[in-house]
């Protein structure tokens, strides 16, 4: 049996040889140890001082008043759904009580910008949604890779000119990059 400065060195020369090979054991590790516990119930209506959008799908009926504007083209989209995919959609604000957080690799929580209720069995299919401007920041990324023990990983769109995309991690590449046209029945068998 090799001593323990044997051992180290070696594990050392492996790092030095696949240096994302700590991050990607941490992201598995909090996959599977990150306790899921139950939010609190979403607020009864939501708020503010002057009239909002009516938005169909939204739990409200309305567009929130805490949405960029991204995050607001998306929520049309949503609104356009024909194909009986989307059954109700809820913007999910950072750090709330009633808010759905992911655990990412390095222990910080990510709050993926929209929950989406499916059509189809009782309970309905949740999906997480992440709409993303920039997708090649570095935080964009380690999201990306990301799981969510109980609804796995969120699905990153991104907008190019008027066709919105899907954003994955190119693990070869080590970067995200925009993958294939979004369509509503993906968010079916997105996991």
């Amino acid at each position: 049996m090799p001593e323990d400065g044997a051992i180290r060195r070696g594990l050392n020369l492996i790092l030095l040889q696949h240096p994302k090979l700590i991050a990607a054991a941490c992201r598995a590790v909090m996959t599977e140890v990150v306790e899921v516990v139950a939010a609190e119930e979403i607020p009864e209506a939501v708020y503010a001082p002057t009239p909002l959008e009516t938005s169909r799908f939204n739990a409200y009926g309305v567009l929130p008043p805490d949405m960029g504007s991204w995050e607001i083209a998306f929520a049309r989209y949503l609104y356009e759904d024909d194909t009986g995919t989307v059954a109700w959609w809820h913007r999910n604000p950072d750090r709330k009580p009633w808010s759905v957080a992911i655990v990412k690799g390095d222990g910080h929580r990510y709050f993926p910008d929209f929950i989406v209720g499916l059509n189809g069995p009782t309970p309905p299919p949740l999906r997480l949604v992440e709409v993303k401007e920039r997708i090649g920041d570095e935080r964009n990324e380690v999201a990306n890779r990301s799981r969510h023990r109980s609804y796995g990983s969120a699905l990153m769109v991104s907008k190019v000119q008027d066709r919105w995309s899907v954003v994955r991690f190119i693990e070869g590449v080590g970067r995200n990059q925009l993958d294939r046209d979004f369509d509503y029945k993906l968010l079916k068998s997105w996991v």
